[in-house]
């Protein structure tokens, strides 16, 4: 049903006479053209027009009520922090639904925060809080006041042409000018930063320029402090918008921090690249660079699970999703500006709104027509670093639709100031549910008792640390002895990655991590079949000139149902596993070791189960920890981790993992509780070759070959085995026999 005043303001709003003062607006994100074309197209719009509603019935409420501009004196989190990042926000919705309505009440609410703010604003001085390298005025971090400018100068763009000449001077000269100057001149080791914070700023001075008519904020928002007058395109500085376009995407559009940041990035790299596009379409923003900015993108749609969650590497809050706000902007102008895949079309069926701009109205119109179609992840390797020579991000998919199974192997570069410490480190997702997991970041965003939401010390002691992720330890000691200076030096190297009918392959390596030690890790998918589940064969290798302790982790999430190497457990008192490096912060819970060639780990999640199958090298020490330990704030979660131990020079460990049968709460039934794999055995090869036999318990075997000299995809391989021969080309090779 349509809101009746969102009627009459829009008959009305029909009628109103244009009057130019300067330029004209909106300008930004909005256009006067651009308004006119929504007014008209949005009835045949319903998703736009849903979007449209509720967002009026909610600043209909808040129009009724007092403003409150309060004293900045709270962290993140406290009253007056959230205060004011709401304020933004309702001003720039506001000015949206002046523009698309006509209803002055909208405007004249904007009006009355804008001039609170300006008569405030001349009175601040450096915010209270002083935790922060760049501490803001409005907020505890300086971020935050991008943040809060993006938004505000949209919301002054929207309701230019409803003030009158000495509001706009007043506004100009006490809060937008020096706001921008605070952000830029006053900042310039956030300004010129080439990282997330420096985007948002870069962001937020450029639009404030646009919307002023200041060409100098312009220059310094797309070149740098160093360059703010008569640049030629190709004269780019160190920083600047630009910059940030070339250095923080690789050609495949891999953002160095990671989804997470680079979700939280994409709203101003899209919201300042429109008010370019709107303002300056000569610059062909979105072509710029091949596309990168709408490549980016599609890259961070697939780097997302099935339920639409993004892959947590680095500094991540777990959970975050693409119906978040910024892949909302990211979607629809993708599709606006793209090629229009109708693919796009039903991840906004799941976002269920649109940007209450053109291009939101042409993504509502497309559905409105019936033109979305599903979205496909598929299996790819993205490259990363502004070159694409920088490692990158492996991914496996098996399955269709939301029954999905996603692996990845990262081997990056270490990601800025967000990075963690994990070379070759996994994720593993059947559908929604994780198998393994990567910890993510801690931090409890927003909220108050840890620390105002800001990142816990645990972040670095745990999170940050090596053992924190799925990948192979050297003698208890993060990579990189845990030196970002270090780290941020080096990378992974892919060495192939491969695609079949029946599998898929893909091998990395690091040499860096630790001196004198060289690692590799193989993952094989072996697709399923109607007899049986797809598997994952997980190869670890590493070599040195010296004895090492070698620890493989593998980050599991459920209950144990089944551990046959265990011989002691913590029944009475808790030990740690060890002082630093994240290991300080697990407890033992049990450890052994096994006599059998191979050792079976069952755990339950949900209602699947799932085993990981291993062949047991003599001396294999397996330990089972939990998170707690030397945590006396209770910032950890209490997630429980598998650990395979072993010493030597060489270590390779040889692991199947695989989901199997299930439970059903309400029947109480299960089925298929036990692993479905009899053994797991390395084979003995001609020279050149390595592999390994998986034999079912139905009597089903699977051979899986591979090449350890010969490593190209048209590389031609023939080998003999129990009287077989088997000729292949590409690395790896699987087959299946009765």
């Amino acid at each position: 049903m349509w809101n009746k005043g969102l009627i009459i303001g829009w008959i009305w709003s029909c009628c109103l006479a244009t009057v130019a003062f300067g330029q004209q607006h909106p300008t930004l994100t909005l256009t006067k053209e651009g308004v006119q074309d929504i007014r008209k197209q949005m009835p045949q719009a319903p998703l736009f027009m849903e979007t449209l509603e509720q967002m009026q019935q909610k600043i209909d409420k808040v129009v009724r009520e007092e403003i409150a501009v309060p004293v900045p004196k709270d962290p993140a989190g406290g009253y007056t922090h959230e205060k004011h990042k709401e304020n933004s926000r309702l001003m720039y919705q506001a000015s949206v639904l002046y523009q698309l309505t006509g209803e002055q009440k909208y405007a004249g609410f904007v009006t009355e925060l804008l001039e609170a703010y300006a008569e405030m604003y001349p009175t601040l001085l450096e915010h209270p809080i002083k935790k922060s390298y760049a501490p803001g005025k409005l907020f505890w971090q300086l971020l935050n006041e991008s943040v809060w400018l993006v938004y505000v100068a949209q919301a002054y763009d929207g309701v230019y042409d409803y003030l009158t000449e000495k509001q706009r001077e007043r506004i100009t000269t006490d809060l937008l000018k020096p706001f921008a100057h605070f952000l830029s001149a006053e900042n310039p080791e956030v300004f010129n930063r080439i990282h997330n914070h420096g985007v948002w700023a870069v962001a937020a001075v450029g639009m404030t320029g646009y919307v002023l008519e200041d060409q100098a904020l312009v220059n310094k928002a797309l070149y740098g402090m160093e360059l703010t007058a008569g640049i030629a395109h190709k004269e780019k500085g160190e920083a600047g918008f630009y910059t940030h376009l070339d250095a923080l995407f690789s050609p495949d559009g891999y953002y160095t921090e990671g989804p997470y940041y680079h979700r939280y990035a994409l709203t101003p790299f899209m919201l300042f690249a429109l008010a370019i596009e709107n303002n300056e379409p000569k610059r062909q923003i979105f072509k710029y660079r091949d596309g990168i900015l709408l490549k980016t993108v599609e890259t961070l749609l697939q780097l997302t699970n099935v339920d639409g969650t993004f892959f947590p590497f680095n500094d991540a809050i777990k959970g975050m999703d693409y119906t978040t706000s910024s892949l909302v902007a990211g979607v629809d102008l993708l599709y606006a500006y793209g090629k229009k895949d109708p693919a796009l079309l039903s991840i906004v069926e799941e976002q269920n709104t649109v940007l209450l701009n053109q291009a939101g109205l042409n993504v509502a119109l497309a559905l409105a027509d019936g033109k979305q179609q599903p979205f496909n992840r598929t299996s790819l390797v993205i490259t990363d670093g502004s070159s694409g020579d920088e490692g990158g991000i492996g991914i496996l998919r098996t399955g269709k639709g939301k029954e999905q199974w996603t692996t990845s192997m990262k081997y990056t570069s270490h990601g800025l100031s967000h990075g963690h410490f994990d070379k070759l480190s996994l994720l593993m997702y059947e559908g929604a549910q994780e198998i393994l997991q990567d910890y993510g970041a801690v931090r409890y965003v927003n909220v108050k008792q840890k620390e105002g939401g800001r990142y816990l010390p645990e972040n670095k002691t745990w999170a940050h640390q090596t053992i924190a992720h799925n990948t192979l330890i050297v003698d208890e000691t993060s990579h990189y002895d845990g030196d970002k200076r270090k780290s941020s030096k080096h990378h992974g190297v892919l060495v192939y990655a491969q695609q079949e009918k029946e599998f898929q392959a893909l091998y990395a390596m690091d040499t860096t991590a630790y001196s004198g030690v060289r690692m590799g890790r193989k993952l094989v998918m072996i697709e399923g079949t109607s007899d049986r589940e797809a598997v994952m064969l997980d190869v670890f290798s590493a070599e040195s000139e010296e004895v090492h302790q070698y620890d493989l982790a593998y980050h599991y999430q459920g209950q144990v149902m089944n551990a046959d190497f265990i011989e002691s457990t913590a029944n009475q008192q808790m030990q740690v596993l060890g002082q630093s490096n994240g290991y300080q912060h697990l407890w033992k819970e049990g450890e052994g070791i096994s006599q059998e060639s191979n050792t079976t780990f069952t755990w339950l999640k949900g209602n699947r189960f799932y085993s990981i199958a291993s062949i047991n090298e003599t001396g294999t020490r397996y330990l089972l920890g939990r998170l707690g330990a030397n945590d006396p704030k209770f910032n950890l979660r209490r997630d429980p981790v598998l650990i395979q131990r072993r010493t030597g020079k060489h270590a390779r460990f040889i692991n199947v993992i695989i989901p199997h049968g299930g439970r059903n709460q309400v029947t109480e039934l299960t089925n298929r509780t036990e692993t479905p794999i009899a053994e797991v055995k390395e084979l003995t090869l001609m020279k050149g070759y390595e592999g390994v036999t998986i034999t079912w318990k139905n009597g089903e075997e699977l051979q899986v070959f591979w090449s350890t000299e010969k490593t190209m995809t048209k590389d031609k391989h023939q080998i003999e085995y129990k009287g077989y021969k088997y000729q292949w080309e590409g690395p790896v090779y699987v087959s299946a026999m009765k």
